[in-house]
C-alpha cells in the first residue's frame, strides 16, 4: 500500500492535477456563500457616497500587481515541470492582469495627476479597466477549455524558458497596445463616465458591465463543466469575486466613491489574495510529499546497493571454491599429459572432477538467479504513461539539447508489473538513445516516446531516436549478453532489459534500417482492474 501511495503522489507534479478533496470543495462553497451574503448586504446600500480616496486605486492596484505576478511565477514554474499548455495560458493571464493594472492606475484621474499620466483622457482608466475585466476571464476560459487536451497530445521536454519568454513578451505587447488604444485613441472611444468623472452614464455603463459579466459567466461555466482539480475551484471563486463588480453598475451604483464602488474592488482583491495564499500552501504541501517520496526512493536505492554488494560478496565466496578446485584438477591433468607416456587412467578422473566443479558453479548461479527472481515477483498495477513521465523527469538534464516529444495514449490500460524494474528498462533504453545520438549533429537529435495498444490486450511503449541506427543483421544479436555496439559498453544492458520484459510476460523488439535511427518497442499485457 505504501509503494502505491508513493507512486501516485510522484505522478502528481502540479496543483492543476491535484484533485479537490471534499473538505476543499466545502471551503470553496462556504466562501462562495460568504461572497453572496456580502453582496446581498452591500447591494441595497451600494449608492451611499463615501469620502473620495484617489490613492485607494493605486494602493489596490499595487497589491494586485504583486499578487498576480507571484501567482504567474508559480504557475510558470509548474508549467516548466508539466509542460501543460493550459497552465502556460493561465500563467499568461495572470501576467496580463499584473501588467495592465499599472497603466490603469497611472491613468486614473487624481491618483498621480489631475487628468492621469501617459497622456490619458477622461475615459482612459475606465477603458483599461474594461479591457482588464474582459481579458482576465478570457484567459481563464481558454485554460479551462484546453486543459483536458494536454494528456493525449505531444509534450515537449527540455528548456521551458523560450515558451515562457514568448508568452510574457506577447502579453506585454498586448498590454502596450491596449494602453495605446485607451490613451491615444481615447477621443474615439465611447464615454462611460460623465464629464464630472464621478457619475457613470447609465446606459453605457450597463452595456460595458454586461459585456464584462458575459465573459466572466462564460468562463465560470467552462471551468465548472471541466472542473477536476482544486485549482479549477479556486479560479471559479476568483471569477465569482468579479461578479459583484459587474452587477452593481448595472442595477445599483453608477458612481465612483460609493460603498458599492469600494466593495466591488474589495471582493476582487480578497479572492485574488486568497487564491495566491492557497496556491502557495498547496504547492508547498505537494512538493513536501514529493520530497519525502524521493527520500524514501533514495533509501530504497541505498538498501538495494547494500543488498547487491552483499549478494556479490556471497557469489564470490560461493563460486571461488569450485573454481579453485577446477583449476587444480585442470593443472593436474596437464601434468599427467606431460608424463611420457601420458597417464591417461589418471587424467580421466581429473577431468571428471573439472566437469563436476563447473556443474557446481552453474548450480550456484542458477540458485542465485532463482533468488533474485523471487525478489522481483512483487507486482502491482502500473500506469505506463506515468512511468515514462517519471523517467523523463529523472533524465531531463541529459535531454536538454535533444528535442523530445511524448505521444501517450490517455486511455492506455494499466499493466501488472514491478514499477522499479520497468522504469529501469525505460531509463536504459532512453540512455542508449541519448548516447547513440551523440554521433549526429545537435539539430538532428530527436527522441520520441509513444504509447498505444495493439488491439490484442497489450500495451506498447515505443522509444525511437534519430541516431546512426543499427545494422539490421545485428538487431537480434544486440540482446545477447556481452554483445554491444558501443565502444565502452558492457553488453549487459539490453540483455537485462529483455530479461525483465520477458519476466513480465512481454516482448522487447528492436527495429532499424541501419541509417535513420533505431526504435525499441516494449509490448506488455494489460490488466483490467476491478473495483475493490
Amino acid at each position: 500500500m505504501e509503494n502505491k501511495t508513493i507512486s501516485r503522489e510522484h505522478s502528481i507534479l502540479a496543483v492543476a492535477d491535484l484533485p479537490a478533496t471534499p473538505r476543499q470543495r466545502r471551503v470553496v462553497l462556504i466562501l462562495a456563500v460568504v461572497q453572496l451574503v456580502a453582496f446581498v448586504v452591500v447591494a441595497p446600500l451600494a449608492e451611499i457616497p463615501l469620502k473620495p480616496l484617489p490613492a485607494f486605486i493605486p494602493s489596490v492596484q499595487a497589491v494586485m500587481f504583486a499578487n498576480d505576478l507571484i501567482t504567474a511565477v508559480l504557475l510558470f514554474a509548474q508549467y516548466s515541470i508539466t509542460r501543460s499548455t493550459a497552465l502556460l495560458i493561465l500563467a499568461s493571464g495572470y501576467v496580463f492582469t499584473a501588467l495592465i493594472v499599472i497603466p490603469q492606475a497611472l491613468t486614473f484621474p487624481g491618483a498621480f495627476a489631475e487628468d492621469g499620466l501617459l497622456g490619458a483622457g477622461p475615459q482612459s482608466s475606465t477603458w483599461l479597466y474594461i479591457f482588464w475585466h474582459i481579458g482576465s476571464p478570457a484567459f481563464m476560459a481558454a485554460y479551462g477549455w484546453i486543459k483536458d487536451r494536454d494528456g493525449p497530445h505531444a509534450k515537449k521536454y527540455g528548456s521551458a524558458v523560450p515558451a515562457i519568454g514568448w508568452c510574457v513578451a506577447l502579453v506585454g505587447i498586448l498590454v502596450c497596445a491596449l494602453t495605446w488604444v485607451a490613451t491615444a485613441g481615447e477621443p474615439f472611444l465611447p464615454a462611460v463616465f460623465a464629464p464630472d468623472r464621478i457619475h457613470m452614464i447609465p446606459t453605457r455603463a450597463a452595456i460595458a458591465s454586461a459585456a464584462e459579466l458575459s465573459v466572466t459567466v462564460a468562463a465560470m461555466a467552462v471551468l465548472w463543466m471541466r472542473r477536476r482539480s482544486i485549482l479549477d475551484y479556486w479560479l471559479i471563486l476568483v471569477l465569482g469575486g468579479m461578479v459583484p463588480d459587474k452587477i452593481l453598475p448595472i442595477f445599483f451604483s453608477i458612481s465612483r466613491w460609493t460603498l458599492g464602488y469600494y466593495a466591488g474592488r474589495a471582493f476582487l482583491l480578497a479572492t485574488s489574495v486568497y487564491v495566491l495564499v492557497r496556491l502557495l500552501g498547496e504547492t508547498t504541501r505537494l512538493y513536501d510529499r514529493l520530497a519525502r517520496a524521493n527520500m524514501q526512493l533514495l533509501r530504497e536505492h541505498d538498501n538495494k546497493l547494500m543488498t547487491l554488494q552483499a549478494a556479490l560478496a556471497s557469489i564470490s565466496h560461493e563460486i571461488k571454491q569450485p573454481l579453485s578446485s577446477a583449476r587444480l584438477n585442470a593443472e593436474a591433468a596437464q601434468a599427467m599429459f606431460q608424463v611420457d607416456p601420458p597417464d591417461l587412467e589418471e587424467v580421466r578422473p581429473a577431468l571428471n572432477d573439472v566437469v563436476a566443479d563447473v556443474d557446481r558453479v552453474n548450480e550456484i548461479l542458477n540458485n542465485i538467479r532463482q533468488l533474485f527472481g523471487r525478489a522481483g515477483t512483487e507486482k502491482t498495477p502500473i500506469d505506463l504513461n506515468a512511468a515514462g513521465h517519471a523517467v523523463l523527469q529523472l533524465l531531463r538534464e541529459g535531454l536538454g539539447h535533444i528535442e523530445t516529444t511524448v505521444e501517450f495514449d490517455g486511455r492506455l490500460p494499466r499493466i501488472m508489473g514491478n514499477r522499479i524494474q520497468l522504469e529501469e528498462v525505460i531509463a536504459n533504453l532512453i540512455r542508449n538513445a541519448i548516447e547513440a545520438m551523440e554521433a549526429v549533429e545537435p539539430a538532428r537529435r530527436t527522441l520520441k516516446l509513444k504509447t498505444n495498444t495493439d488491439g490484442s490486450g497489450n500495451a506498447i511503449l515505443e522509444i525511437a531516436d534519430t541516431g546512426p541506427g543499427i545494422v539490421p543483421e545485428r538487431l537480434e544479436e544486440i540482446f545477447d549478453a556481452f554483445v554491444t555496439t558501443k565502444a565502452n559498453g558492457t553488453g549487459l544492458g539490453l540483455a537485462i532489459c529483455r530479461s525483465i520484459v520477458e519476466n513480465h510476460k512481454g516482448t522487447l523488439i528492436a527495429s532499424s534500417d541501419g541509417k535513420r535511427g533505431a526504435s525499441f518497442r516494449v509490448i506488455l499485457p494489460t490488466v483490467h482492474i476491478g473495483s475493490s
